[in-house]
């Protein structure tokens, strides 16, 4: 998926207002990495925490406690994103919102990636 959004190079408002078709691939591919990002935080927690964390904010300040992740503020855009996205606007999402996160944000979905996986490979 981050493959696909590199694809795309850097995105404008104008663009996105524009093509509705590349607007709706950044919106699902995001969308599903949020999911992704989520669902793996979550899963990286003892079966005992899993239950305390009840909201985004909170899985990942678990991580960190765990050392699965190194830095809560380092992901905030990505909660913050994930807040406004999928509780909020559930049609459209505003056009330099999505400009913002694609331009200045996927390199937050590449530090998850290498921090999960270095903790995997540290912890088999």
């Amino acid at each position: 998926m981050l493959n696909e959004l590199d694809s795309l190079g850097k995105v404008t408002t104008e663009k996105l207002d524009k093509d509705w078709q590349t607007r709706r691939a950044i919106e699902r591919n995001l969308q599903m990495m949020m999911a992704i990002f989520i669902d793996v935080c979550q899963g990286s927690l003892p079966k005992p925490m899993q239950s305390q964390a009840a909201t985004a904010t909170e899985v990942i300040k678990l991580c960190v406690q765990l050392r699965v992740l190194s830095n809560q503020e380092s992901y905030r855009p990505i909660v913050d994103f994930h807040n406004v996205f999928v509780r909020h606007c559930y049609e459209r999402i505003n056009a330099n919102t999505l400009t913002d996160f694609m331009n200045n944000h996927l390199d937050d979905f590449r530090r998850f990636r290498d921090e999960v996986l270095a903790h995997a490979r540290d912890h088999d």
